[in-house]
């Protein structure tokens, strides 16, 4: 369905719900965030935690350890111009607005409608915020804005793998560091490329002089793309 968010150009976001399979009336409501910026939230309703997963061939299965099995799972796709999401604007031709300040607004508008004209019979409900990457900046704001606001039934939030702050997590996002740090990379050749060839972001891939060994150190890496990287761990 739509919600409809009227806090400045009327904008529709579109969300998917799936009730919980048991008791749905007095289930949790769980809201579910992509990252990105810009990022679908049913590309994690379809392939993690939603009650129905997209398979290899492009058709969907059981997911056995779906959310909806203690909570009412909800996706939004925002900001608006996300996915099935949009604004008044774009009918003349004009951009939707999308800083995270007018997002987190949208969205906290958008659950307001949720909440009192779509679906009453969950606004006293627990709700939490959940979210993933970029949803790092996405949860807090929005949370902010509705505690600002008391007017929604919030309980909690938890992210996983957060996106908070560029320069405070510059260094995770460096493939090189990170490979060096799990023991990925002995300390010769980190040295080498880290402090010799100033090979770190944001240009790591843009120096000419180490293009090619961090191309090759990439194609290595994806070679254990089976492995949970989160799980990587340096002896």
């Amino acid at each position: 369905g739509c919600d409809t968010a009227t806090n400045g150009p009327v904008c529709q976001i579109h969300y998917w719900l799936a009730l919980a399979e048991n008791d749905p009336s007095s289930a949790p409501v769980v809201l579910w965030l992509n990252g990105g910026p810009g990022s679908s939230s049913l590309l994690g309703f379809l392939q993690e935690e939603g009650p129905l997963l997209m398979n290899a061939k492009g058709g969907l299965m059981e997911n056995p350890y779906s959310w909806t099995k203690y909570a009412n799972l909800l996706a939004i796709e925002a900001p608006v111009g996300v996915g099935y999401s949009y604004c008044s604007r774009q009918v003349e031709g004009k951009p939707c607005k999308n800083t995270d300040r007018y997002t987190a607004s949208t969205s906290r508008a958008a659950l307001v409608d949720f909440f009192q004209n779509k679906f009453p019979e969950f606004a006293k409900n627990e709700f939490f915020i959940t979210g993933e990457s970029y949803a790092g900046v996405y949860i807090p704001t929005l949370t902010k804005e509705i505690l600002d606001h008391t007017d929604i039934n919030i309980k909690g939030i938890a992210v996983g793998d957060p996106c908070t702050d560029n320069k405070a997590q510059a260094k995770s996002m460096d493939s090189l560091w990170y490979a060096h740090k799990n023991g990925l990379v002995d300390d010769e050749i980190y040295n080498l490329l880290w402090n010799e060839c100033n090979a770190r972001v944001p240009n790591l891939m843009t120096r000419g002089g180490v293009h090619h060994t961090v191309h090759e150190l990439n194609r290595e890496l994806k070679t254990i793309s089976d492995l949970e990287k989160r799980r990587i761990r340096a002896e």
